[in-house]
C-alpha cells in the first residue's frame, strides 16, 4: 500500500497499491508530469500547486500483503484516510466498500468527478506559487510554519532569511500569503 501527498496541500492524499512500490511511484510521477494521470483529482492538485514531481511525498503504508488480502487492505487504508481527513480529501477515483463489506458489489466511482473550482484569488495564488523559485518555496514553508505557531509574518521572514525589507522580503511576504490561501482553499 502506498500514499501520495503534496506538501503544499496538507490533508489531501491518494492511496493505492502495488507489488513494486518504486516502479508504481515512477508510473505516478510520469502520469502526473505528462498531464495524463488516471486520477483527475490528483492531477488537478499537481497542476494547481506546481508541476514539480520531485516535491511529492510518496510513502509506503504497508508491505508484504497477500494477493487474497489486497482488496481488504486497500479498502482499510482508503477508509482510514476518509475517517481522518474526510471523503473529499481522499483523491482516489474509486472508493471501495468498507473492508468488512467487501463481499457486496464495489460502490462509488469518481472518474467523472470534476475537481472543485477554486475562487479566483486561490487560482492567482496558485499561479504565483508555481512561478516561485524552489529556495523561495522552502523559505516560505518555514515562514508559514512560524506564523502558524503564533509569530508575525515580518518576524518570521526576518528569522528565516535575516532580512527586514527589500525585494526578497516583499516576494516572500506575497508567497506566504499565497501559500496560506492555497492551504485554506484546498482544505475545504
Amino acid at each position: 500500500m502506498i500514499s501520495i501527498k503534496h506538501p503544499d496541500t496538507p490533508g489531501a492524499v491518494y492511496v493505492g497499491r502495488s507489488g513494486n512500490a518504486l516502479n508504481r511511484f515512477k508510473e505516478h510521477k510520469r502520469g502526473l508530469k505528462s498531464g495524463n494521470h488516471h486520477c483527475k483529482e490528483l492531477q488537478y492538485m499537481f497542476d494547481l500547486v506546481g508541476r514539480d514531481e520531485d516535491i511529492l511525498v510518496f510513502q509506503i503504508l504497508e508491505q508484504k500483503i497477500k494477493d487474497k488480502d489486497a482488496d481488504k487492505v486497500e479498502a482499510k487504508w482508503i477508509h482510514t484516510a476518509i475517517n481522518e481527513l474526510g471523503k473529499d480529501r481522499v483523491l482516489n477515483s474509486f472508493i471501495p466498500n468498507k473492508p468488512d463489506k467487501l463481499a457486496a458489489p464495489k460502490t462509488e466511482y469518481r472518474n467523472n468527478k470534476t475537481p472543485k473550482q477554486l475562487p479566483s484569488a486561490a487560482v492567482d495564488a496558485a499561479n504565483l506559487w508555481k512561478a516561485a523559485q524552489n529556495q523561495d518555496r522552502i523559505d516560505t514553508h518555514r515562514v508559514v510554519a512560524l506564523v502558524r505557531n503564533g509569530g508575525s509574518k515580518t518576524k518570521a521572514i526576518r528569522e528565516v532569511c535575516g532580512i527586514t525589507g527589500g525585494e526578497k522580503f516583499a516576494r516572500l511576504s506575497k508567497l506566504a500569503d499565497a501559500l496560506q490561501l492555497l492551504q485554506r482553499a484546498t482544505s475545504n
